[in-house]
């Protein structure tokens, strides 16, 4: 299962922004302990599980790390430890914003890394992230802690992108001017109209649309 305060969007998704890539740190912790007390609330969630794994944000990153803070702050509040180090990640200067779903995986699976294995009484977790977008990240992150014999029994983050949003990044980045306009139907021109008065006239007919339209 995935647990989240509610979709990236409205004043959700705004303040998420500003914690991420803003200098504002009590944003983060904000976000991070209500996300943490209402999880609290919900103790069948979080049975069974020895440890908390964040998802590691990119080197060089500006402002907070939510996913980090979150986890730490679960542990606080649980008594369960953070692995820290479980999972790395690798320098890369490609920001995922406007990358299409069929592309991150790829991306993913490229900068996401492995980590220090886990002690051996460490057996079930719970896999943190900021955002979750397409789901990428968090499948990718399963698979690697899954190889190192760690199962992911539940997943949590601050937010999760909305369908509609999800449909945009299905489609990729905007198109371009120049993209639209080679789309756009060509015009055709047809002969004057010699029954009508007065100077000729010249119709332009559009594909799809009538001549007298």
């Amino acid at each position: 299962p995935h647990y989240c305060l509610g979709p990236y969007r409205g004043l959700l998704r705004s303040l998420l922004h500003h914690a991420k890539f803003g200098p504002c740190p009590f944003l983060s912790r904000m976000l991070v302990a209500r996300a943490a007390s209402r999880l609290r609330r919900r103790p069948e969630l979080l049975a069974d599980h020895q440890a908390l794994v964040p998802i590691p944000t990119a080197a060089g990153h500006p402002g907070d790390h939510p996913a980090r803070l979150l986890a730490e702050e679960l542990g606080r509040r649980t008594g369960l430890p953070v692995l820290a180090d479980a999972l790395a990640r690798r320098p890369d200067r490609q920001r995922t914003r406007w990358l299409g779903e069929a592309a991150r995986p790829s991306h993913v699976a490229r900068t996401l890394l492995g980590g220090r294995p886990p002690d051996p009484g460490t057996t079930r977790v719970i896999l943190v992230d900021d955002l979750r977008t397409t789901g990428a990240t968090l499948r990718h992150a399963r698979r690697l802690l899954a190889f190192r014999g760690l199962e992911v029994g539940l997943t949590v983050s601050l937010a999760r992108t909305p369908r509609t949003r999800l449909l945009m990044l299905r489609r990729g980045p905007p198109e371009s001017g120049a993209d639209l306009s080679r789309r756009l139907p060509e015009e055709k021109k047809e002969p004057p109209d010699d029954r009508s008065e007065g100077p000729s006239r010249t119709r332009v007919a559009l594909d799809g649309f009538p001549s007298s339209w």
